[in-house]
């Protein structure tokens, strides 16, 4: 009777399933551990394969915050209210294990929260184990055996048996994860503490992710699989050529693959122009180019009477340009969209496909996995080329484990990855081969470093036009 299980029994008897990455990582990941959710297969197919390392490096990773421990204990019990799943049994054993459990929750992450030492680095990267004293991992220990004991003079087939077995399984699992993350117990992994807001509320996290997640695919799917075929527009960091999915490969463990790049069916001589402003400055001094970049947003914006996406690579320089393109657009009858204000992603986009002079100012999540297709998309702005921040933890370890083995982590990982993110946010112009518009690059060193030739020739075959606006801005 249960519709969740017969779902799963008919995806098991399926020739074809088609779930999406997180999912399918998520099964990998389990497999490591002798479970799975999506039984035997024997052919895979990967599209969006660009994104695979990420999707990977989340689900091979472990993260444990304060308020998932205290979500946690309080369906089990909740003091304030006292309420939960352990009330409704009168189970007081365990409600005393919940409470001494979510004060050494209380304390752990408060100490946590408080450590300010030498192996905290300031970017929240821990460089060493035992920072502080593990009290949780005990108190949750000492949980789940409290939850065994009252699970087991209950009948086995009771709903709030199975309900208690899988609070021990998410207790017990976050017991392990959090000695696994205060002990570090993988030379192979990056560790790293978070400190934000969820919901107005602090929220210190623990979190880790594998610096190489090659082996573990290789070992967990690859070797495992008659065949894995891997597609997607960008795996390619240059056009044409025979060396053009070398990074992609190393990055997951491909070694012997069989290569194959397709032509694009679309005609971007006919179809698009690549713009590109080389007099605005250097897009990390925010103060000088912030005011320049708009300047030239509003010209190419009127170029297109709107019908624009403009991309950027962090939300400080987007919400300057907000602040900067406001009256411009009121004035001239604009419709300013903006990440990170009263519309969600999906409504953001729904606003903009319905009103033609649209202008729509976005982040990471614009760049990519975004579909608009015909006039309603006729200008692409991406205002900085979309190198990595350097400093994140696990981008940081990835580049020391490079430099470590004696490789050049810019030119191996860094240009590569954005390569391909610049790829991704010019693509979101040209999705059928109706569609036309321009694409503008307001960053110089598209063209004035020796490594911006190679964003432009990881591009199809377009025509560039050089210093449109600034010719203009001269002309006046």
């Amino acid at each position: 009777t249960c519709h969740f299980l017969a779902a799963r029994k008919r995806m098991r008897r399926a020739d074809v399933v088609v779930v999406n990455h997180w999912l399918f990582f998520e099964d990998l990941a389990l497999r490591s551990g002798g479970a799975n959710l999506l039984g035997k297969y024997d052919l895979v197919v990967l599209d969006e394969a660009h994104t695979v390392e990420r999707v990977a490096s989340d689900q091979f990773g472990m993260s444990v915050s304060m308020l998932g421990a205290e979500y946690l204990l309080r369906e089990l019990y909740d003091d304030r209210h006292d309420r939960g799943l352990l009330a409704m049994m009168d189970a007081k054993d365990a409600i005393s294990a919940v409470n001494r459990a979510a004060g050494a929750a209380k304390g752990f992450f408060a100490e946590l929260a408080a450590y300010s030492g030498p192996a905290l680095a300031s970017n929240g990267r821990i460089t060493r184990s035992g920072i502080v004293e593990n009290i949780l991992t005990p108190a949750l220990r000492e949980l789940v055996g409290a939850i065994q004991n009252v699970r087991m003079h209950r009948p086995a087939e009771d709903d709030q048996s199975q309900e208690l077995q899988g609070f021990e399984d998410r207790a017990g699992e976050m017991a392990d994860n959090i000695a696994g993350l205060i002990a570090q117990a993988d030379d192979g992994y990056a560790y790293w503490m978070e400190a934000r807001k969820y919901r107005g509320k602090p929220n210190t996290a623990l979190a880790c992710a594998p610096i190489n997640v090659a082996p573990i695919i290789r070992k967990l799917l690859f070797d495992d699989v008659n065949s894995a075929t891997l597609t997607s527009a960008t795996l390619t960091t240059a056009r044409g050529g025979e060396h053009g999915f070398d990074y992609i490969c190393k990055r997951l463990g491909l070694e012997d693959s069989d290569e194959l790049i397709l032509d694009s069916p679309f005609d971007f001589r006919s179809q698009a122009k690549l713009y590109v402003e080389t007099e605005l400055g250097d897009p990390n001094d925010l103060a000088r180019f912030v005011p320049a970049a708009c300047k030239a947003i509003e010209y190419y914006v009127d170029k297109s009477a709107g019908r624009c996406f403009v991309l950027f690579t962090s939300y400080r320089m987007l919400q300057a340009a907000a602040e900067m393109l406001e009256d411009f657009c009121a004035e001239h009858d604009y419709e300013l969209l903006v990440q990170g204000g009263a519309l969600q992603r999906g409504k953001m986009l729904d606003h903009f496909r319905k009103h033609s002079r649209a202008v729509l100012l976005g982040t990471s999540s614009f760049w990519q996995g975004v579909d608009v297709a015909g006039e309603a998309l006729s200008n692409v702005i991406i205002t900085k080329l979309p190198f990595a921040v350097p400093n994140e933890p696990i981008i940081e370890a990835r580049i020391d484990a490079i430099r470590k083995s004696g490789g050049q982590p810019f030119g191996e990982y860094q240009l590569p990855e954005a390569i391909i993110l610049f790829k991704q946010g010019f693509g979101r112009l040209i999705r059928s081969t109706a569609d036309t518009g321009i694409v503008v690059v307001l960053d110089h060193r598209i063209l004035t470093k020796p490594y911006g030739r190679r964003f432009i020739g990881a591009l199809p075959d377009i025509e560039v036009v050089r210093n449109e606006f600034a010719s203009a801005s001269w002309e006046q």
